[in-house]
């Protein structure tokens, strides 16, 4: 098993298939929902996620885009993926 993340996408190992595949897909992601999407923007992907939990506590550089507040809701936190989906 190997984490998703920016180094997941990049790697010798994995990058290939990451940049191989036509659409990202997260559904109950838990703490890789920012990762796939982060990923897709970078690689110009399409991508679904289907968000569960905040994990505020561990990414508290999570920042809501309207007022750079700490992510802490659901709501946050789809304010913050549609914000870095825009970002691309």
């Amino acid at each position: 098993r190997a984490r998703f993340d920016d180094a997941f996408a990049r790697s010798a190992e994995y990058g290939a298939l990451v940049r191989s595949a036509s659409l990202l897909v997260g559904l109950h992601p838990d703490q890789a929902t920012g990762a796939i999407v982060e990923a897709a923007v970078s690689l110009a992907l399409p991508f679904a996620v289907v968000p569960c939990c905040v994990f505020a506590h561990g990414f508290p550089e999570r920042r809501r885009p309207a007022d750079g507040q700490p992510v802490s809701s659901y709501e946050d936190l789809l304010a913050w993926l549609g914000a870095r989906a825009s970002a691309g």
